[in-house]
């Protein structure tokens, strides 16, 4: 295991740990998803660029209908229950977003995400919270031919901005 991944499975058990007193939380923050969608974009077209855009949404924690709970149990961060569709028992992860920061980072499954907080004009006119992972560069990895030069996961929410 190493070291990075050590340090994250400490951190989730200190976070779960401190949210068994639900009195210790100071606020919420609920990102409920309604639509998931993928960009890839490469060099030149490449066949295999709708298979990369197929993984990239397979490889979403959440689909519609999913969402993200935030617990802020500390000033920068906490537990974190992640549904993946609705009607889903939660999984447990961690979370860190530094006060007025444009990132928040998610911890499960022994991986750190970093997401950027966007927003978006939604149907209602009303601007929303599109939460955006720059996978790039481990796409670039798993296809080093394909000449990727973006590979994104956005995640649109009805959480106004």
């Amino acid at each position: 295991m190493t070291h990075t991944a050590k340090y994250l499975g400490t951190l989730l058990l200190a976070l779960v740990a401190t949210s068994c007193d639900e009195s210790d939380e100071f606020y919420t923050e609920h990102y409920p998803i309604v639509s998931v969608e993928a960009i890839v974009e490469a060099a030149e077209e490449d066949p295999r660029l709708e298979q990369i855009r197929t993984e990239l949404m397979a490889a979403s924690p959440v689909e519609a209908g999913g969402s993200y709970t935030l617990h802020f149990t500390e000033y920068n961060g906490g537990p974190l229950d992640i549904v993946t569709t609705e009607g889903a028992t939660p999984l447990a992860g961690a979370f860190r977003k530094a006060p007025g920061s444009t990132t928040l980072e998610f911890i499960y499954d022994g991986e750190a995400r970093t997401y950027t907080l966007e927003n978006y004009r939604a149907e209602d006119q009303r601007t929303k919270i599109v939460l955006q992972l720059d996978l790039t560069t481990r796409y670039r990895t798993l296809y080093p031919d394909a000449g990727i030069t973006r590979a994104i996961r956005r995640e649109y929410t009805s959480q106004n901005y």
